[in-house]
């Protein structure tokens, strides 16, 4: 249900009807649109409501702390009984689970049909009990409404309900108010937009709600969302969305255009070492989190030197030879993120020069070695390799005996690989 409340032409300014674009159902997502956002809670102290005519609005300080994967398909995909809103209606997931116990649902998705004229909120779907419930809006919920002009403002009425087994049952309505408020340039960490059109859409609720047949007071939600539009180009590049209070925006989470971030990591000083040796591990996320949960398999190894699981550094010595996965999970407002390096470090059974040439057909001189490290025995190695301590691959020959040029190699202590099995400690 429209209600046009105005419409200004700024017919008198005709610069500015060709500095901006009209929005219209081409800038929207459809069935295969899939986007890659950057999340952020934003920079203390920012006014994110500034905005008009040949504005520039600089983001660029925003700092990244998770990132969301934003893709969309067939409303039937969804569920079967969105056959009847057509093939071009399409939804995206945008919550896993809500509530607890008996009344918890689960795979929440909103479902959305465009036309020339419109955007519309047709239906949502979620699982309750293992079965996909399909609930339909009486009154549609016009998002956008098309031409979309710098300083066109439309309102749109909404109403949605639905029950699930007589445990949950809730009605949300409302009215939502959409404006074009400002064009120009933005400016992102990801990429500098010229010729964004900005519409804001204010959305009123009121959530009546039902548990087991116990009506619980009514919730009044107000919500606010800034979206830039790019010409031509599906989807918002930025979302900004929160609660306006007495003239007054909080925000709850800005979303921008990006590129896929390795937004945790962390790297090793050594990625080969024996029982005796100390590797250090540094987280080195671009994110900083509430938690932090280190975790190395297999379990055979142990902190030192007071570091623990939770630390920004951590020091280990491992007890047994293997390769051992290291997999960090950092934990903020948005989630958890986890990066998982697997056979990361490989911990070596490294035998000493002369227990070696006591026990093994092999034999290697000179040691400490010079220039070259020769090694015989009743046949010629497979593979003959020299790691340094940090676990990189100095020189490597095969069906060779003997490693050449290592002069120039700094003094300290070394690996020697015979056919990838035995391992040797050996001194420069």
């Amino acid at each position: 249900m429209k209600n046009i409340l105005s419409f200004v032409m700024l017919a008198a300014l005709p610069f500015w009807g060709s500095a901006q674009f009209s929005l219209t159902h081409q800038e929207m997502p459809d069935v295969n649109s899939h986007f890659n956002y950057s999340v952020s809670s934003g920079t203390p102290g920012r006014d994110y409501q500034q905005t008009g005519a040949n504005h520039t609005w600089d983001y660029t300080d925003l700092m990244p702390e998770s990132q969301a994967d934003e893709k969309y398909q067939s409303a039937v995909s969804i569920n079967i009984f969105f056959i009847a809103l057509g093939n071009g209606a399409f939804g995206t997931l945008v919550a896993d689970s809500l509530g607890f116990g008996q009344f918890q649902v689960k795979d929440i998705y909103d479902v959305f049909k465009t036309t020339s004229a419109r955007m519309t909120a047709e239906g949502r779907s979620m699982s309750y009990q293992g079965i996909p419930v399909p609930q339909f809006y009486s009154d549609k919920d016009e998002i956008f409404q098309f031409p979309l002009d710098f300083q066109d403002r439309d309102s749109s009425t909404f109403k949605v309900s639905f029950s699930l087994g007589g445990q949950i049952e809730m009605i949300q309505q409302g009215y939502r108010i959409t404006e074009a408020d400002g064009w120009g340039t933005l400016k992102t960490p990801y990429k500098t937009y010229s010729n964004a059109l900005r519409v804001k859409s204010t959305k009123v609720e009121v959530d009546s709600i039902k548990l087991a047949g116990i009506a619980l007071p009514p919730i009044p939600i107000t919500t606010v969302e800034y979206r830039w539009f790019i010409q031509g180009k599906q989807g918002p590049v930025m979302i900004v969305s929160g609660n306006e209070l007495v003239g007054n925006f909080a925000v709850n989470q800005i979303r921008y255009e990006d590129g896929k971030l390795d937004l945790v990591g962390f790297e090793a000083d050594r990625n080969t070492a024996d029982t005796s040796t100390t590797v250090t591990i540094t987280d080195t996320s671009m994110i900083s989190g509430l938690n932090r949960s280190w975790k190395i398999d297999p379990g055979t190894f142990q902190y030192i030197n007071g570091t623990n699981d939770g630390d920004e550094v951590i020091e280990v010595k491992f007890t047994q030879p293997g390769k051992y996965d290291v997999i960090l999970s950092v934990t903020n407002r948005f989630g958890t993120t986890t990066e998982w390096k697997k056979q990361y470090i490989e911990v070596l059974d490294v035998t000493g020069i002369s227990e070696h040439q006591n026990a093994s057909d092999w034999k290697v001189y000179p040691i400490p070695f010079s220039d070259r490290i020769q090694v015989e025995g009743n046949q010629i190695p497979d593979v003959l390799s020299l790691v340094d301590a940090e676990g990189k691959v100095i020189r490597e020959v095969y069906q060779q005996g003997e490693l050449q040029g290592l002069g120039e190699l700094p003094a300290g202590v070394y690996f020697l690989r015979i056919n990838n099995s035995e391992v040797l400690q050996i001194s420069h």
